[in-house]
């Protein structure tokens, strides 16, 4: 009596096991692609969001400092109020003068191409200090408005690609009071 083993499989379980996990690595490869257009888009908006923060952040704080003058003989000020740019001086070492080669009194801020610069000492041209601060600025807009244009408006908004799809852009407005100039 002899026994016929047969091990193995037939052609149409293999094709079928086949098929099936096709179907399986189609799946998870789009569940992969969805994934990683997400994760791309999520970064994207996250360094938007981060530049148009760190540019608002910086320049609050120059143009708080607008106008100040310990002595009263320095002639702080916002030297220029135009929508795209803005200079601001200071005297921050209270020693009776604006000076345009140290210690940060004379801060402008303005867009070239699709960068946001902080300039340094802009009137010294041997002194002159271009920070190139965040990239992909498509708005900077300044506005001016109560007693000596001590009320500041900001508006910036970045836009960053994300991948193939649509570009990200986060926005944030602001307002600043200079105090040192509502005398």
């Amino acid at each position: 009596m002899t026994k016929n083993n047969k091990c193995g499989f037939t052609l149409i379980e293999l094709m079928i096991a086949m098929v099936i996990f096709s179907i399986v690595m189609v799946s998870v490869y789009g569940v992969y692609i969805a994934y990683s257009r997400t994760a791309t888009v999520q970064n994207s908006s996250a360094a938007a969001q981060q530049g148009v923060r760190l540019g608002i952040d910086l320049m609050v704080q120059d143009i708080r400092m607008a106008g100040f003058d310990p002595l009263g003989t320095a002639g702080a000020s916002i030297e220029i109020d135009q929508a795209g740019k803005i200079r601001v001086t200071s005297d921050r070492n209270a020693d009776g003068i604006i000076n345009n080669d140290k210690d940060f009194e004379i801060i402008s801020y303005d867009l070239s191409g699709q960068a946001l610069r902080r300039i340094l000492y802009e009137t010294n041209i041997d002194k002159i200090s271009i920070q190139p601060l965040i990239d992909n600025v498509t708005n900077l807009r300044f506005t001016y408005s109560g007693t000596n244009n001590c009320n500041v408006n900001i508006e910036l908004e970045v836009t960053e690609p994300a991948g193939m799809g649509d570009p990200v852009s986060r926005s944030l407005e602001t307002q600043v009071y200079c105090r040192n100039l509502d005398l």
